[in-house]
């Protein structure tokens, strides 16, 4: 049985932090369930595996890379959430891909359990590629990465500069915005791109020019908004 070094476990819970996660191109999952689907679909981005509970070892003896044991505690200083989990697997961010003709873009979302779901929800309906603002909540940020429950592994998720986004774009541009035309008189075109804004402030007003169907979900009742993961998700039950 290996045993991690000081230094191994002082640089898995640096990948907490933004800039070290993008220096070193790499990223923590957490949980049984999501490390097993790694080793299994994507091992070539695996590095290394950390766990804590001695069962851990038979569960992942299919593994033939770098796998340790360690104490509850190193366990508990690398994990971003209050408890830890039993295993962990630091991965390689996967290579950019080329993006196909139906892209979901957010436009400075801030809350990482919204990017996660959306990412569920985008893995959900078959929509292979999302894109994020710059100043957007990291994609490989924990609890993004928690709340995806593996779908991070699946999707094309890029950072991008938006102005330069929709300048290189050619798709039709549905846009969330509160006084577009009711989601069910649209006629959403196979391809496109789906703009979803901030949590709070919508969509920015420099994207407005890009939009070509200023799209909204009905209001039946008096909620003054929806969820932006709630809201992406209507819209793509619509447009799939």
């Amino acid at each position: 049985m290996k045993i991690p070094t000081k230094r191994l476990i002082h640089d898995t819970k640096a990948l907490q932090d933004k800039k070290t996660r993008s220096e070193r191109n790499e990223f923590v999952i957490e949980g049984l369930k999501m490390v097993e689907e790694a080793l299994q679909s994507f091992p070539d981005q695996v590095q290394y595996l950390l766990y804590s509970e001695a069962y851990m070892a038979e569960r992942l003896s299919f593994w033939k890379g770098d796998c340790m044991r360690v104490g509850d505690k190193d366990m508990q200083r690398m994990t971003a959430f209050k408890q830890h989990s039993a295993v962990l697997a630091v991965m390689k961010k996967p290579e950019p891909k080329p993006f196909g003709d139906k892209i979901i873009v957010l436009d400075d979302l801030q809350d990482p359990g919204n990017f996660g779901t959306i990412l569920r929800i985008a893995d959900w309906f078959g929509i292979t590629d999302v894109v994020a603002s710059i100043p957007s909540v990291d994609a490989y940020n924990p609890k993004t990465v928690q709340a995806s429950m593996g779908s991070i592994l699946r999707t094309n998720v890029q950072h991008k500069d938006l102005s330069d986004f929709f300048a290189k774009n050619t798709l039709p541009v549905y846009g969330a915005v509160m006084d577009g035309t009711p989601l069910q008189k649209v006629d959403m075109k196979s391809s496109g791109v789906l703009l979803i804004g901030n949590e709070s402030k919508g969509l920015s007003p420099y994207l407005s020019p890009m939009i070509n169907h200023p799209i909204t979900i009905e209001r039946k009742g008096k909620a003054e908004s929806l969820n932006a993961a709630i809201a992406c998700g209507i819209i793509c039950h619509h447009w799939t």
